[in-house]
């Protein structure tokens, strides 16, 4: 996931991390994290919420990402 997102992602954000984590509470933990240590905004933390759980639907259902 992170090569769909980073384009648009402040530099310095490790979304390496985001994709290691394996569960959506992890992933909203640690977006959540980025929000209140103000790496993110609220329009990157709205973006990035999205996009992960439209990739974990997708992962847990087999449907390819598509742009």
């Amino acid at each position: 996931m992170a090569d769909k997102i980073s384009s648009w992602v402040a530099p310095g954000i490790q979304l390496d991390k985001l994709d290691a984590l394996e569960t959506l509470d992890e992933k909203l933990q640690l977006i959540y994290e980025w929000v209140k240590a103000g790496h993110i905004n609220l329009a990157q933390f709205k973006r990035l919420t999205c996009d992960t759980v439209v990739n974990n639907f997708m992962e847990q259902n087999s449907l390819p990402w598509t742009d």
